[in-house]
């Protein structure tokens, strides 16, 4: 095997893990990926909510939408927003969409690799992780009465 298809090979594995990470904090934060209402908060105790919302249901995937609240008034404070696929026969949740823009490549062939942007696909997973992983550590939990 060449030394490009290792390479390829470990970056597929290494991505993948994301997406599995990222779908088991998902299913911290939901208790029920497959099975979730339409509509739901998830609550912290500093009244910031996150909105999850159902935004297509198939066989074996579920496309969601997480919206942040972080009640700001400052102008230069973006609420967060990503869409998700989940993929539940595989236990894979990856970002499909960041703040509404679904444009984003795995890599830019024709940017120079110093440029920080390079990799989007990557980093708007890796971001996911972190927003689920700091939405656990802030206490985030389902609203008692889901929106549906």
């Amino acid at each position: 095997m060449r030394l490009d298809n290792r390479v390829r090979i470990r970056r597929f594995y290494s991505w993948a893990r994301v997406y599995e990470i990222n779908y088991r904090l998902l299913l911290k934060l939901t208790q029920g990926l497959e099975t979730l209402p339409d509509e739901v908060l998830l609550l912290s105790d500093d009244s910031h909510t996150v909105t999850v919302s159902v935004v297509e249901r198939c066989k074996f995937t579920t496309s969601i939408t997480l919206n942040h609240d972080l009640k700001s008034h400052d102008l230069f404070v973006v609420n967060p927003s990503v869409k998700i696929r989940i993929y539940h026969d595989a236990r894979l949740a990856e970002v499909v969409a960041c703040q509404q823009d679904s444009k984003f490549f795995a890599v830019y062939p024709f940017i120079l690799a110093k440029v920080p942007f390079q990799n989007e696909k990557r980093d708007v997973n890796l971001f996911l992780r972190e927003w689920l992983n700091h939405c656990l550590a802030q206490g985030y939990r389902l609203k008692n009465n889901s929106l549906s």
